[in-house]
């Protein structure tokens, strides 16, 4: 049902790596972080990460049902769906809620999904599918396209907001 998936490795020795979908190896390793402590270290990086630079040499691990290095999911997947969000439960970033929702609900303490308080939306929580920068929520929130590369995010995810960022009514 997927094809190949052609990500370019962490050098240019290294040559591309190829994710053959579901049930691939690689697939697997995206799609669910590991329980391990050894693992998880890798998978979630550090508090202070990216907080000079926006940009780092690697781009942080996307969770979820994962299709392409652009961050589309199984859910969202047009050619603007190019945004993962850094969830404020987990630390983790997803292309979706749906996303999150299924990889934690095989977790052994499954939770519900957190938002981003106001307070908070300072934090680098937005990640460019197309350049592979982190945006903070504030600067997401106020761009079309991606203030890094020019690439268009799908208008259509303001629909969703209220599910990732907690809203002042006033």
């Amino acid at each position: 049902m997927y094809g190949p998936i052609h990500r370019p490795g962490p050098g240019p020795e290294s040559g591309p790596t190829i994710d053959h979908g579901p049930g691939s190896a690689t697939w697997a390793r995206r799609s669910q972080p590991s329980a391990s402590p050894a693992n998880r270290a890798s998978a979630v990086p550090p508090p202070d990460a990216g907080a000079a630079s926006a940009k780092t040499d690697a781009a942080p691990p996307v969770f979820g049902a994962v299709l392409d290095s652009a961050t589309r999911c199984i859910h969202f997947h047009s050619e603007l769906d190019i945004v993962a969000i850094r969830f404020a439960c987990c630390r983790r970033y997803y292309p979706c809620y749906q996303c999150h929702d299924e990889a934690v609900r095989g977790e052994p303490v499954p939770h519900a999904a957190g938002r981003w308080p106001q307070s908070e939306w300072s934090e680098l929580a937005i990640l460019c599918g197309a350049c592979h920068r982190e945006l903070s929520i504030t600067e997401y929130r106020q761009v079309e396209r991606c203030p890094h590369c020019a690439a268009e995010f799908n208008p259509g995810c303001r629909l969703h907001a209220h599910l990732y960022f907690e809203e002042s009514d006033g």
